[in-house]
Order: C-alpha cells, then sequence, then structure tokens
C-alpha cells in the first residue's frame, strides 16, 4: 500500500471511532517511510476528539513523570 492508501485507511478507521492505539499499530506495521508513518500519525492525531487527546496527553506526561 502507498502513503494515500493507508490515509484513506485511516481515514475509514477515524470513521468507525477505531482506538488510538489500534490506529497507531497500524501505521507502525505499515510498509512505509518513516516521514510518511510520522505524517499519517499527525493527520490520525488531528482527527482524535480533543478529550482523547488531553486524556493520552495526560497518559503520557504520567508515564515521563514516574520516570
Amino acid at each position: 500500500m502507498d502513503l494515500r492508501d493507508c490515509q484513506l485507511e485511516i481515514e475509514t478507521m477515524l470513521l468507525r471511532r477505531e482506538p488510538f492505539d489500534e490506529i497507531e499499530r497500524y501505521i507502525e506495521d505499515a510498509s512505509l517511510e518513516e516521514q510518511e508513518k510520522a505524517a499519517l500519525w499527525l493527520f490520525s492525531w488531528v482527527n482524535e476528539d480533543p478529550r482523547t487527546q488531553r486524556r493520552v496527553a495526560q497518559e503520557t506526561l504520567a508515564l515521563v513523570a514516574a520516570r
């Protein structure tokens, strides 16, 4: 699959409201360049609902602070 195909699949996943970690896993497993994966991750992230963005950010901060 190329970048455009992956983007279309992610759009479908977002419409189905699939969990963000499943979308991340899809991106990680894609046979794409790292920059393409980063662009897809960013695309996915900005399409997440703001409550999810905030929750994930808080969880990440808590993990980093616990180190």
